[in-house]
């Protein structure tokens, strides 16, 4: 996973998130498979049918859906401790990859803790 920061206007900076095929991947099997042990298929057991079975009553689209809904938080998480971010939430998410691309590319606005200023405390004495 890659990871780079752009500074936006605020205390707002933009990731730009770069998941590989290998990683996603991953994600991918484990999503059919909790699909598969769900569905019930003439012939199979739940959890046993092949993968393009499963693909093929479910869809490709929808199971690359599920699977990037529920990588998501994952892969925030740690784009922001890799990139050193101190964020304080996000506020918008776009997936930039399309349906048929095997890694995952998505932009994420994230939301910075205010750095305070205090002016006029350089001449001040304490007893």
């Amino acid at each position: 996973m890659r990871a780079s920061v752009e500074p936006l206007e605020g205390n707002q900076v933009k990731l730009n998130i770069e998941v590989e095929e290998t990683e996603f991947g991953k994600i991918l099997d484990s999503t059919v498979s909790e699909f598969s042990k769900q569905l019930r298929i003439p012939g199979f057991r739940p959890g046993k049918a092949p993968r393009r079975l499963v693909e093929s009553r479910i869809g490709k689209d929808q199971i690359r859906q599920e699977a990037v809904k529920d990588a998501l938080p994952t892969f925030l998480a740690q784009a922001v401790e890799d990139t050193g971010v101190d964020a304080v939430g996000f506020s918008n998410v776009n997936v930039t990859s399309g349906p048929n691309d095997r890694n995952l590319d998505f932009e994420a606005t994230v939301d910075l803790r205010p750095k305070a200023k205090i002016v006029g405390y350089e001449g001040l004495e304490v007893t």
